[in-house]
């Protein structure tokens, strides 16, 4: 008895498990985002960048996408998996230190940044002010 308890059981969780993954907003499509966050017109390092969707009519409009600038200020975008880019449609930017104690960011990018990711491959330069 106990063990078709445990399989049941089991069975339902692997199916919640599945659910709930399959609800994580991959049906959201993506497209390949790079680029480099600069200033005066260096490239800056140790930013993280997140593009996050603006909601359309009905709510949510998929998962943030996120990357870290490298040694010459360029980044491309992750959101399911790494590199597949963000999600196609507007999205508010938000440029920020990787790591606050070690390292500052000579500026800001402009508040309310937001930029329109189309499908395909996309290439946004992030001038800090």
């Amino acid at each position: 008895m106990r063990s078709r308890f445990a399989c049941g059981a089991r069975l339902i969780a692997a199916t919640l498990a599945a659910a709930i993954v399959g609800c994580g907003g991959s049906d959201f499509p993506t497209a390949q985002v790079s680029g480099k966050v600069v200033h005066q017109g260096q490239g800056v390092p140790n930013a993280g960048v997140t593009f996050a969707p603006e909601p359309a009519e009905g709510g949510y409009s998929g998962k943030s996408a996120s990357g870290t600038t490298d040694a010459s200020g360029s980044f491309t975008l992750s959101t399911y998996q790494p590199g597949d880019g963000a999600v196609v449609g507007k999205h508010r930017v938000y440029v920020h230190s990787a790591d606050e104690l070690q390292f500052k960011l000579p500026g800001a990018a402009l508040e309310g940044l937001s930029l329109d990711v189309k499908p395909g491959d996309n290439h946004f330069e992030i001038e800090l002010k």
